[in-house]
């Protein structure tokens, strides 16, 4: 069965766990990792990345801002701000978008490039350069460009073929 963006607005919440990034620096102190990764970004530079990539997950999910919008109950504008920057995003609201990113992941589970992207953002930030995040980035980017402009599925999942593999998280 396809999932739809009303799926995606009500997958259970128990898929949601501690595996994202910021979600494990919330919960555990920096003495108690469970995750060795060979970098160790902080919440604010976790957060910086995931804002700069909103609205690029959100175009390749196929949604517009009017639905983040309904979905985290705030203004269209209010979004916007996110996504181009004007508005700086908290740790604290960096781990709500990260909900919301992993139940996107979870509601479209046949969108390899918005998988890619969501387990890049998601688990994988620690893993690697800046330089290469940054390269990732573009990648993404041209993604959402690609699927904005109606490429075809095939198409995108080839960009996408130039993001790490998902892995277990």
């Amino acid at each position: 069965a396809v999932a739809t963006a009303a799926t995606a607005a009500t997958a259970p919440l128990t898929v949601l766990g501690a595996g994202a990034l910021l979600v494990d620096k919330a919960l555990n102190d920096d003495d108690d990792k469970i995750y060795k990764h060979k970098y160790n970004r902080s919440m604010e530079e976790l957060a910086a990345i995931l804002q700069r990539n909103l609205a690029n997950v959100r175009i390749i999910a196929g949604l517009n801002a009017d639905y983040y919008a309904k979905s985290m109950q705030v203004t269209k504008q209010a979004i916007s701000n996110l996504e181009t920057g004007r508005v700086k995003m908290s740790t604290q609201l960096g781990v709500t978008w990260t909900t919301v990113i992993q139940i996107l992941a979870h509601g479209f589970p046949n969108n390899i490039p918005l998988q890619k992207t969501c387990n890049l953002l998601l688990y994988k930030l620690d893993d690697y350069s800046d330089e290469e995040i940054s390269k990732f980035e573009e990648i993404i980017s041209k993604i959402a460009k690609a699927k904005k402009a109606g490429v075809d599925d095939e198409t995108l999942e080839l960009l996408a073929s130039f993001l790490p593999d998902i892995k277990d998280k």
